[in-house]
């Protein structure tokens, strides 16, 4: 039985944790419990899956994230509040048996779960999409349930450790009303056809999704996505090696699949490249997404960040690989970025909120839109980091406060190039200072992902990068929260 975290060993997985990351509504739906939500009688077919490529699993701090799902809903109405009678149940069978699944097990990260097979739903286009976890007054009723007194966990191993602690996840309001996935997170909708069965998955990030908050727990701030997929055969795939040596990388390489959402790209799914620099991610609904990488060397010498933009859904980028372009000497050593998140109410007075935390850089191609790419940072073992603000001596008067969180990050710009069956110019920009913006968006504490503050965005520049600087943003101060 995994053992309790410690107030000693918290911080410490705290740490690792922010260098990363019961149904409502009656059962409706053409699941023999009523006729068709919406209307017109015809029926299709919804098949649900679950995914995350997770990079948590190896040398980070969670060995383990148990998630329990009590039930799915979906509506046409992408403003549907909770128990509207717009939605139908996608998942009737796991509202008596909850299903819980370890987000960083199983070998295929493609398909972790199958949560509802060939389920009957109306004929028509969904907008949204609700994910019901199970609260922790439900765990004595969970079959085999990992979590021992609590519906959804984490284990995770400190430091010089082989003990392994259990660490409780608080899912808030995801057990009440559900987690919605609207908008560009449910690439824009999915169809049901009459006659014909659609296959749905759910991505997690659940490294970008966990919280630490005060005393031995975590809280969940998840931004899943969603979409309609072709058979869990749609993937998009590609190798990354060392653009002067053509030879793999000799450290790690963290991937991160983004998709532009209002003007900033959002990553929907990271993942480490095997050592060969292969990698790939599925299952990837259909639509165009940015491939952005970054890289160290066994030595800690820092790679330019590569991005590729626009690729499509079904893309295979190996044939030749894609380059990753070593700074030289001075250039190689990089830049530490601190920062600090605060949030306030009304009347100057702190208000706890989640926060999810990026490094970006702006790239503008010669002809087009401009990008703001999230960078990964594969020796923090994440390109999203998860923060929860809190009221301490260390804030500033009338303000929740997290950080300093600290940040090594490559002092070049990044390399990119627009997508290009077969070979693509990424242009090699090793000589080029990066220009850094660090981006945080505020949700509800507890609020399973529900933006907060007023505005729910803010932005941040470091300051001039440079090799072996130590650089202090200015506070990504959130006010009007709620």
């Amino acid at each position: 039985m995994p053992s309790r975290l410690t107030p000693r060993s918290l911080p410490v997985v705290i740490l690792l944790a922010a260098a990363l990351l019961a149904s409502c509504g009656g059962n409706r739906g053409l699941n023999g419990n009523g006729p068709p939500a919406g209307g017109g009688g015809q029926a299709g077919a919804v098949t649900l899956t679950l995914s995350d490529p997770a990079t948590c699993g190896g040398g980070a701090p969670y060995t383990a994230v148990y998630l329990t799902i009590t039930d799915i809903e979906a509506s046409p109405n992408a403003n549907a509040a909770p128990g509207d009678a717009s939605f139908v149940d996608l998942t009737p069978n796991l509202k008596s048996a909850p299903m819980q699944i370890n987000l960083v097990g199983g070998s295929s990260q493609c398909t972790l779960a199958t949560l509802a097979n060939a389920v009957q739903a109306t004929a028509q286009k969904y907008a949204q999409i609700r994910v019901f976890l199970a609260p922790d007054s439900a765990a004595g009723s969970i079959s085999a349930n990992n979590c021992g007194s609590y519906a959804n966990c984490a284990t995770a191993t400190a430091p010089g450790s082989t003990t392994l602690a259990l660490v409780p996840i608080a899912v808030g309001t995801a057990a009440t009303n559900g987690i919605a996935i609207t908008g560009a997170a449910l690439d824009g909708g999915f169809t049901v056809s009459s006659g014909a069965t659609t296959t749905v998955n759910v991505n997690f990030d659940i490294c970008a999704d966990l919280a630490p908050t005060s005393g031995t727990e975590l809280t969940l701030n998840p931004a899943p996505s969603a979409g309609a997929i072709n058979a869990q055969a749609d993937t998009i795939s590609g190798t990354f090696q060392d653009g002067t040596t053509h030879a793999p990388v000799t450290g790690p390489v963290l991937v991160a699949l983004e998709q532009n959402q209002s003007g900033t790209d959002r990553v929907l799914m990271q993942t480490f490249a095997a050592g060969s620099g292969s990698f790939q991610f599925c299952p990837v609904p259909a639509g165009n997404y940015e491939v952005v990488a970054g890289a160290v060397s066994s030595s800690g010498g820092q790679y330019s960040p590569t991005a590729v933009l626009q690729v499509p859904n079904g893309a295979s980028m190996s044939s030749p690989p894609l380059p990753l372009y070593a700074g030289n000497g001075t250039n190689g050593e990089p830049a530490t970025i601190s920062a600090t998140v605060t949030s306030s109410g009304s009347g100057n007075t702190p208000v706890p909120v989640a926060a999810s935390l990026t490094l970006q850089e702006k790239v503008t191609p010669s002809a087009g839109a401009t990008y703001s790419l999230a960078i990964p940072l594969p020796a923090k073992s994440a390109a999203v980091f998860p923060l929860a603000t809190a009221t301490g001596s260390t804030c500033a008067a009338g303000t929740a406060c997290v950080g300093p969180l600290t940040l090594q990050a490559p002092a070049l710009f990044v390399s990119f190039g627009q997508y290009a069956a077969g070979a693509m110019l990424i242009q090699n920009n090793t000589n080029v200072s990066a220009a850094y913006l660090l981006d945080a968006q505020a949700s509800v504490l507890g609020g399973a992902g529900q933006p907060d503050c007023t505005p729910a965005e803010v932005t941040q520049t470091p300051g001039q990068i440079s090799p072996n600087a130590n650089l202090t943003a200015p506070p990504l101060a959130f006010t009007g929260c709620q």
